[in-house]
């Protein structure tokens, strides 16, 4: 008589030992993606790093702070590429992609030896009898600024631009710091009077204008055009930049606005005499 039965391999995860490598196999996954998640969370976001090449000292450190970075090592460098005083390199370089809280060195440009210096005071050589460094007032307050400049035999005009910097202090000044003029000459100096109260979307959505300050034209038209601005070029006699050099913008580099528009820049023809006539300055940012 035949035998009917028929064996087979069964269902395994049925069985206990199926049942428990199942919830093995999920715990461990769920463990993974638990701890992928945490180490997502743990770490430093990134972001674009700030340009502040041609700023200022201080102007460099508010915008590296206000972005969640941190100034480092800041050294010097003598060089004619750039004004005295302003930052001239950076590591990591602007608008290159790094952690938040991460570490920005600057290099600032030193006049060389035997050149006045965009710090209003002269770097080894001589300023002609009768002539003044206008001193560097970027960043001070009305009344800091106002002294500098009397203190130093000239005389100074104050105007307001709305700007992200804080509210009275000086986002601009022409003639250019380290400019050497005749006693008496007008300095006009411009101050930021903030942003609009209440103006969520000019806090929120201002655009800050690149500074172009201390590269040549071709770099700063370059600059301008890569951020989306358009540029009008200007040129003028100037003893803080060397010849193709730009030594004044307007807007201000660092200044935010509402939408992007053409930066007017004033490129140096070359050291001057003497500004012959201190009213025939740049106007005003607007």
């Amino acid at each position: 008589m035949a035998d009917d039965t028929t064996f087979g391999t069964g269902d395994a995860s049925a069985s206990p030992w199926g049942t428990r490598l199942s919830r093995t196999i999920s715990a461990v996954i769920l463990l993974v993606v638990v701890i992928a998640a945490a180490i997502w969370l743990l770490m430093p976001k990134s972001a674009t790093v700030p340009d502040v090449t041609g700023s200022t000292l201080e102007v460099a450190r508010t915008t590296i702070e206000n972005a969640g970075y941190k100034v480092g090592v800041v050294s010097k460098v003598e060089t004619d590429k750039m004004a005295a005083g302003l930052v001239t390199a950076q590591t990591p370089a602007g608008r290159s992609s790094a952690a938040k809280g991460a570490v920005v060195d600057l290099v600032l440009a030193e006049a060389p030896t035997g050149v006045a210096s965009a710090a209003g005071t002269p770097g080894g050589g001589s300023v002609p009898k009768g002539s003044i460094a206008v001193p560097n007032v970027l960043g001070k307050t009305q009344n800091e600024a106002g002294k500098s400049i009397s203190s130093n035999g000239l005389l100074v005009t104050f105007s307001f631009t709305q700007s992200g910097s804080p509210v009275g202090s000086v986002v601009s000044q022409f003639p250019a710091p380290g400019a050497i003029v005749p006693a008496g000459t007008v300095v006009d100096v411009v101050l930021s009077s903030g942003l609009p109260s209440g103006s969520a979307s000019a806090i929120a959505g201002g655009i800050t204008v690149p500074s172009v300050l201390g590269l040549s034209q071709s770099a700063a038209t370059s600059k301008l055009a890569a951020a989306g601005w358009g540029a009008s070029v200007t040129f003028a006699p100037a003893t803080a930049a060397p010849q193709g050099v730009v030594f004044y913008q307007s807007p201000g580099g660092e200044t935010l606005v509402s939408s992007r528009r053409t930066v007017t820049i004033w490129v140096s023809r070359g050291t001057p005499t003497y500004y012959p006539d201190p009213y025939a300055s740049p106007p005003l940012n607007k």
